[in-house]
């Protein structure tokens, strides 16, 4: 691929994903409280000191959620905007 399509490809997804980088994510959607939660108690565990939460402890009430092992590639960016932040911190 020519470094041009590239450049090309990042600006269309750029323009694209626009709305949510500028107004952030929906809620009003049927995945957007399911996602918010998780991001919350993924956060809490890699903030304590778990640098690779899978089994999340405050999920269902209290009782735990197994769903990072078995779909954990899906929320990579849950992990990777934990440690950007971690990097900007320093």
């Amino acid at each position: 691929m020519k470094k041009s399509s590239v450049l090309i490809l990042i600006l269309v997804g750029c323009i694209l994903a626009f709305p949510i980088i500028f107004y952030g994510i929906p809620f009003q959607s049927d995945e957007g409280v399911p996602h918010a939660r998780l991001y919350i108690h993924f956060s809490e565990q890699f903030w304590n000191g778990e640098l690779y939460p899978r089994w999340l402890v405050g999920m269902n009430n209290g009782l735990g959620s197994p769903v990072l092992f078995f779909v954990g590639f899906v929320y990579q960016g849950y992990f990777y905007s934990k440690w950007k932040k971690a990097l900007r911190q320093l």
